[in-house]
């Protein structure tokens, strides 16, 4: 692959044609008027390979923060009414949280338990009620947050242990969290597969694009074209000059739309942070997939080069 790079760029032309002479083509392909529509063009698929990546990074972290912040744990929501609708003072309530966490806390398989604090169970519920409850005037719930042991998991009878809980509290639920769960995290995948099928599609749109605007090129300049032939330019040599031009253009584009989309990014990343998304959980771009998004101009360029390459190869192979 380097071999085939130095080859499509001579010493004297190796920075992007840039040199002490200016870049020099057997055929008018600098002053082709669709060089700024492939430029735009490539900026545009630029922008959207980026923005799709980024969605589909972003969807595998909340996936992966989801999966692993609820794993092994469960939670006991102990109502304020009882199964009668009778509402429980705050002191019934607290015992009984109280005598489940005691019930919790000889439990082998029950690594730890903790009575989530009324401040925490309001802001919990905020996202639904909003800023209008108050905890003096209104009889609060009780939660308890509960893990298990990892060697236990296996062996966990969340039946019996409801059935325990309920001899305390009649009204207490168990929620081990694997219902909703499983139906958040394969309505997630569908969504970063969607974004991963996009990816594709733009990545096949390119190709052909860039394959289109070679062999519309070609047809234009035919007779430069048999000219060269006739004085004994081969085709590969042909080929190398508009693999130059071509990936020189893919690379200016692709660059250009690395910026814009990196604006946009930095635009739609403030936008989220100014939102209230309680249920989404804090979640940053690594440094390999932001690696990755920045090599994007290399990818396109290396796709571009390939594409030209064959196109004009078999382009000029069907010329008499």
């Amino acid at each position: 692959m380097i071999n085939i790079i130095r080859d499509l760029f001579p010493k004297k032309e190796r920075f992007l044609g840039v040199s002490k002479n200016k870049r020099r083509y057997d055929l008018p392909l600098d002053n082709n008027a669709g060089n700024k529509f492939i430029k735009m063009l490539i900026a545009l698929m630029t922008i959207l390979l980026m923005l799709s990546l980024s969605g589909a990074f972003a969807l595998s972290e909340i996936a992966n923060r989801w999966s692993s912040g609820l794993e092994g744990k469960a939670t006991i929501e102990i109502p304020a009414k009882d199964l009668n609708g009778v509402l429980l003072t705050p002191e019934d309530i607290q015992k009984q949280a109280a005598d489940i966490k005691i019930l919790l806390e000889d439990n082998k398989i029950i690594k730890e338990a903790s009575i989530l604090k009324d401040s925490d169970i309001i802001e919990l519920v905020r996202p639904w009620l909003g800023d209008t409850i108050d905890p003096q005037t209104t009889t609060l719930p009780s939660m308890i947050s509960l893990s298990f042991h990892k060697q236990a998991k296996e062996n966990i009878n969340h039946q019996a242990l409801e059935m325990a809980i309920k001899k305390i509290a009649p009204q207490a639920r168990l929620d081990t969290h694997k219902n909703w769960l499983s139906d958040i995290l394969k309505l997630t995948r569908t969504l970063r597969f969607s974004a991963y099928i996009i990816i594709l599609v733009i990545s096949l749109t390119t190709i052909i694009a860039i394959a289109g605007a070679v062999r519309t090129r070609l047809s234009a300049y035919k007779e430069e074209l048999e000219l060269l032939h006739l004085v004994g330019a081969d085709d590969n040599y042909i080929s190398k000059q508009l693999q130059r031009h071509t990936i020189i253009l893919t690379l200016q584009g692709s660059l250009l739309g690395l910026i814009i989309g990196g604006a946009l990014l930095l635009i739609i990343n403030q936008l989220l942070s100014t939102q209230d998304l309680s249920l989404l959980p804090d979640f940053t771009l690594s440094r390999t997939q932001k690696s990755i998004i920045a090599l994007l101009p290399v990818f396109i360029g290396l796709i571009s080069m390939q594409t030209a390459r064959f196109t004009v190869l078999r382009t000029l192979s069907q010329m008499p």
